[in-house]
């Protein structure tokens, strides 16, 4: 058996397929000098690639963290629905749950047009490299019909013994993603010249 000493210092000649397993595992137990360990003994790699490539993945990820989370809303959304639709015992619970997902989906949606908008992307195009199914379409077109306003939701919270204060907003996600976009730029981008 081979102790760990022994095993990192052979690091150097782990493939990347060998090593990501490894410093996921360092990752998920918390391992932090191993994983450090596993990411500085790889070798460097040079990458020639178009100067645009880094920043169009990145605005992929950043479209597939939002169609995910859109979906989550919706699946609440739905979800709450059947409870609603089966008599559940606690009705005004499964309206609030359904309010605050529907609310949050629409934020959400004008959050994206807002930012692909600043960013000279078109949404649409975004979504669907990113999503091949059509209910986010659907639901995103019908959703504000359903949605309280953020007035309306506050009200409802208040009126159940809530905190009525809803931070979410079209402007908060909006920031947020701004966020994202900035800190690729000033930490990721590659100088010209190299």
């Amino acid at each position: 058996m081979m102790n760990s000493s022994r095993l990192a210092n052979m690091y150097d000649r782990l493939t990347a397929k060998e090593r990501l397993p490894l410093i996921l595992a360092a990752e998920k137990r918390g391992d932090d000098i191993e994983r450090q360990r596993l990411e500085s003994s790889a070798p460097p790699r040079v990458v020639c690639c178009p100067d645009y490539l880094f920043r169009a993945q990145v605005v992929h990820m950043l479209t597939m963290m939002y169609v995910n989370e859109q979906l989550d809303h919706l699946a609440i959304y739905w979800h709450s629905n059947c409870w609603l639709a089966a008599q559940d015992k606690d009705p005004e619970l499964w309206l609030i749950i359904r309010d605050i997902n529907a609310y949050r989906f629409c934020c959400g949606a004008e959050a994206w047009r807002r930012f692909c908008q600043e960013q000279n992307f078109d949404p649409q195009q975004l979504t669907a490299a990113n999503y091949r199914g059509w209910f986010l379409d659907h639901c995103t077109e019908r959703m504000p019909n359903d949605a309280p306003s953020r007035e309306e939701l506050e009200a409802t919270l208040k009126a159940h013994g809530l905190d009525g204060t809803v931070a979410v907003t079209a402007d908060t996600l909006l920031e947020c993603w701004r966020e994202l976009i900035g800190k690729f730029k000033s930490e990721h981008e590659i100088p010209k010249g190299l």
